[in-house]
């Protein structure tokens, strides 16, 4: 490795942490740097002829990088466990859910459908322009614009519109209300 640098004919400048006249000494405890003009001021076994200090602060206290790199790969560690556990618990209590949803499935549609029929039912003893009002349990006309069966169909233009100069509704052909 070359560790001289020349700056200007017949003038030699080495590099950091060489000295001498063909750059070839490494500079010697506690020096370090350009010109071995820097001090050390950590143990003899860790004291860089080029950088000096670089794993001890300048208090000659230990310098905790090494610490603060575990700190934090720990916590990056931590944070994606926790991620991954929270999908996987979502994932199964989906699957947990569908499963019990299919399962009961049966029950639900037996539900759905004898309220349907018990509807049905009660609502074929009305008569034709009337239905079953759920409220009162008991056959109510048909709202104005709708008629026939259970009161399922509804009347179309023009044969059903609005009176607005006296708020009543009028059935056209059939009656006025």
């Amino acid at each position: 490795m070359d560790t001289t640098v020349v700056t200007e004919p017949y003038e030699i400048d080495c590099l950091s942490g060489y000295y001498g006249s063909n750059c070839s000494n490494s500079c010697r405890y506690p020096s370090y740097g350009v010109d071995c003009q820097e001090e050390c001021h950590c143990p003899k076994k860790v004291c860089d002829h080029v950088f000096g200090c670089s794993n001890y602060e300048l208090n000659g206290h230990h310098n905790d990088n090494g610490l603060q790199l575990i700190i934090g790969l720990s916590v990056g560690i931590g944070a994606v466990l926790i991620i991954a556990a929270f999908l996987v618990i979502n994932i199964a209590n989906r699957r947990f859910y569908t499963r019990h949803i299919r399962a009961n499935a049966h029950y639900i549609g037996s539900v759905v459908t004898e309220h349907s029929i018990t509807t049905d039912i009660i609502a074929t003893q009305c008569r034709y322009d009337k239905y079953y009002n759920t409220k009162i349990h008991n056959c109510t006309d048909c709202l104005p614009g709708y008629y026939g069966l259970n009161c399922r169909e509804s009347c179309r233009y023009p044969n059903y519109e609005h009176d607005n100069n006296n708020g009543h509704l009028l059935i056209i052909g059939l009656s006025k209300k």
